[in-house]
């Protein structure tokens, strides 16, 4: 239970942009890195209560990633948002991918490892789409960088994902300024 107290539609958190072209989000984001961590993982409905108190609070964008949960988090939030589907238009969807481990999903992985070539970083998403049960995201980010893809094919990836209005924007997490650079020059 998050312990502030503010009536529905009455929330008053600051808001942010990135960058001219992207999507605002709330300054307060609902991050979802361990949420199935717990003894007992919440079910749909209570998750879906916890996505709403925030909403209601203007805590409106949620982070995840491909690899949350052992890559069980974008489904849980998926089945969520379907028993509420107004929410998906009161929040802002982050996601990210390039980070590749051995699973439940891919038992033929036997290491960890970066892929952020545009193919994979295409098919990832459509993944994340349909797990999330949404049409886009607001905000997709290659969650690390890759030195044996070229920024060439990662940005000709992001790029196509963005054509496709698939994504609202594309970004990096955990690219240092050298690497930021070379990607957004393409």
């Amino acid at each position: 239970e998050l312990g502030v107290v503010a009536r529905p539609n009455e929330a008053a958190l600051p808001r942010h942009r990135l960058a001219a072209h992207a999507p605002e989000t709330s300054r307060l984001v609902y991050g979802t890195w361990r949420l199935l961590n717990d003894p007992t993982p919440p079910t749909p409905r209570e998750l879906l209560a916890r996505l709403q108190r925030c909403a209601d609070l203007g805590i409106t964008t949620i982070d995840t990633a491909e690899i949350y949960g052992k890559y069980r988090v974008e489904e849980a939030i998926g089945a969520a948002l379907a028993l509420d589907p107004g929410l998906r238009n009161r929040v802002e969807i982050v996601t990210k991918a390039g980070i590749y481990v051995p699973n439940a999903f891919h038992p033929d992985r036997n290491v960890s490892y970066y892929d952020a070539s545009g193919a994979r970083l295409i098919k990832s998403l459509e993944k994340s789409l349909r797990f999330l049960g949404v049409d886009h995201v607001d905000l997709f980010l290659v969650h690390r960088p890759d030195w044996l893809t070229s920024p060439d094919s990662t940005a000709e990836g992001l790029n196509r994902l963005l054509k496709d209005g698939k994504i609202r924007a594309a970004g990096v997490s955990n690219y240092d300024v050298h690497q930021f650079a070379a990607l957004d020059a393409r």
